[in-house]
């Protein structure tokens, strides 16, 4: 290198300019460092746009837009609840010291205590959440929780530790606080996204300021760490300071933003009612009728029943008591254990009442956990009741956020009592990825395993593809975020117009016609793009799979379900595919002409065995059973 440099010689080009090679040599760095910088800046700039379409009726003190159901008499006893509640905590069998605190403060019972101080000394001894987190730096969650029942059991039962305990506790906490501090190799992969100097604070879910705002408010951060302690959270006023909601696009992750939210307000002191009340309603108003969990872009699963009883002592909401009861149930039925809920550490003499928010158009806070993003559409919830068998429909509106997923426009779930499609987040880890990378969930998630527009890939992408085969046909990033065109809730049917617009050339149109009563559910798809190139609408049903031509049976016995699919063009091939326990791929593909029209009619109990066809010009769709029939105009323009 040092003679390349020093060398000197000259290339003499065709107009006659002579250039030194070592001045080539630096234009050359220079030129690569600036597209590295480009590419850099691009990046930080790719996970929301600074704004977001609008709609009629939605602001910021009012980001939900909801219609009402009938309500219902059923009730849950507050303390009864709460009993309940211990006890799916007490069956959990990956109890630990913040289940053990739980139980320890909502029993009073001194064996519960003695569990939890046990345990959280051998947990000490180990010296767990001191050693380099490397690419899971989710755990000062973890350790946030240990923290936040060492102080509320030693208030509950002041002679449990002994001096030596305490001594020990203290010493390890400091070294959780010295470890939160460091600054680790993934922190600079962070640093890189969110645009800021690396600290050591974990920030996705605010982890980091919720374990340092526990620490400093129960006087248990390490002494000479503090003052960098309170330096990053007061330049990082997070919680509900800032925002009612996680920006990172998966429900499991919003319980965890809310626990850290919580903590934070315990060292401000600063609470905002309207983002507390907002951060639970984002949850009640997603939740599932019959207490089931829901999941999206995560394969984990959240029970409510614990953040829901947080939600009705902080805000005093008779519905979240019903939530948390509804929840239990389903916990019950199914053996399934709860985790530990901080906030939910006594019986509350409320009864809990059944909501009655219908279908909601929900927006939400935007942005990255540093960066303070415009309100933006986020999902559209349609449901039937609160009963144990309405029906319920989720339909995503946003590619945004650091833990995003490819879903614009595309429907999360069909559920009635059970889930009739789902998008499919069953996946092996990639084995060649850090751990805290190498889950099936997120970005990894192809779109095709979503229920929604497939578009093939164009530029060089799709030269790329062709070369080597890898990444498959069709493209993977959505645009950000889908129009809401039309909202609109009734007594006989709530439906929904969203559009995606410029994804390679492709409009993509959805309607969505929910009726009540356990009426049909019907989502009609037109997309319309350059001739010549190729679409698709996928749909991964689930159940029984037996097809009978266009009509796909789901489910039979007392409660049946069935799909019908019934293209808007004579053009295009539907397939089947049948395949796997993920579900049935259904997938409709276009011609080479640039359009892809699809009427997908989903049935339960009476309903199942229903007509449906088009009038003669196909400008009308009529669904035809025993019981009644539905008859309303189209707005695509079928071919």
């Amino acid at each position: 290198m040092r003679h390349l440099l020093e060398r000197k010689w000259t290339i003499s080009v065709q107009w006659g300019m002579v250039l030194d090679r070592r001045w080539l040599f630096v234009a050359l760095v220079l030129a690569a460092f600036s597209g590295l910088c480009a590419t850099v800046r691009a990046y930080q700039k790719s996970f929301y746009p600074p704004q977001a379409p609008l709609y009629s009726g939605i602001s910021s003190t009012a980001p939900f837009l909801c219609g009402k159901v009938s309500p219902d008499p059923e009730t849950f006893d507050g303390e009864d609840v709460f009993r309940r509640l211990l006890a799916r905590v007490e069956a959990n069998p990956q109890a630990g010291p913040p289940e053990y605190g739980m139980l320890a403060l909502g029993t009073g019972e001194e064996r519960w205590a003695q569990a939890f101080r046990q345990s959280l000394l051998s947990e000490a001894e180990e010296g767990r959440f001191t050693r380099p987190a490397h690419s899971v730096k989710s755990i000062q969650y973890e350790a946030a929780l240990r923290v936040y029942y060492f102080s509320q059991v030693r208030r509950a039962f002041p002679y449990l530790f002994s001096e030596e305990d305490l001594a020990a506790l203290k010493k390890w906490f400091a070294a959780i606080n010295r470890r939160a501090l460091t600054v680790e190799w993934v922190d600079w992969m962070y640093a890189l996204a969110f645009t800021k100097w690396p600290e050591g604070p974990y920030e996705n879910q605010e982890n980091g300021a919720g374990l340092l705002a526990l620490l400093e408010s129960q006087g248990l951060a390490d002494p000479e760490s503090s003052p960098a302690n309170r330096g990053y959270l007061e330049r990082n006023r997070r919680g509900w300071i800032a925002r009612f909601r996680n920006t990172d696009d998966a429900y499991i992750y919003q319980p965890e933003w809310l626990y850290n939210a919580y903590f934070q307000s315990l060292y401000t002191g600063e609470v905002f009612p309207e983002n507390v009340r907002f951060s639970f309603e984002w949850l009640v108003l997603q939740a599932l009728p019959d207490g089931a969990p829901l999941g999206y872009n995560h394969p984990g699963r959240p029970s409510l029943a614990g953040i829901a009883y947080a939600g009705a002592r902080l805000l005093g909401d008779p519905r979240y008591i019903w939530l948390a009861g509804r929840s239990l149930e389903y916990a019950e039925i199914h053996g399934r254990g709860v985790f530990a809920s901080p906030g939910a550490d006594s019986p509350l003499h409320l009864a809990g009442t059944f909501p009655v928010e219908g279908s909601c158009l929900l927006y939400g806070d935007s942005g990255l956990p540093n960066q303070k993003g415009p309100l933006a559409p986020d999902k559209i919830v349609f449901r039937d009741g609160w009963r144990e068998d309405s029906a319920y429909l989720l339909l995503n509106l946003r590619f945004t956020g650091w833990h995003r997923y490819k879903a614009t426009n595309t429907i999360s779930l069909v559920y009635q009592k059970g889930p009739l499609a789902a998008e499919v987040l069953e996946g092996q880890p990639f084995s060649w990825l850090p751990r805290g990378r190498s889950l099936f969930r997120d970005k990894r998630v192809p779109r095709e395993n979503l229920n929604g527009l497939l578009v093939e890939r164009t530029g060089m992408s799709a030269v790329l593809y062709h070369l080597t085969g890898i990444g498959g046909l069709w493209a993977q990033d959505p645009p950000y975020y889908a129009e809401v065109i039309a909202f609109e809730t009734g007594e006989e049917v709530d439906w929904s117009h969203t559009r995606i617009t410029g994804w390679r050339g492709w409009q993509h149109d959805r309607w969505i016609y929910f009726y009540h009563n356990d009426g049909p559910i019907v989502v009609v798809d037109e997309a319309k793009g350059p001739p010549g190139s190729r679409a698709a609408i996928v749909w991964h049903l689930r159940g029984e799979g037996s097809v009978d031509g266009n009509r796909i049976r789901l489910r039979g016995g007392d409660n049946p379900a069935e799909a019908l699919l019934l293209p808007s063009s004579p053009a295009g091939e539907l397939r089947v595919i049948q395949s796997g326990s993920s579900g049935q791929p259904v997938v409709y593909y276009n011609t080479i002409d640039g359009y892809l029209g699809l009427v997908t009619v989903f049935l339960v109990g009476d309903w199942v065995g229903a007509e449906m066809w088009f009038s003669a010009d196909k400008q009308v769709l009529q669904i035809d059973c025993d019981r009644a029939k539905v008859i309303f105009p189209l707005s695509v323009g079928v071919r």
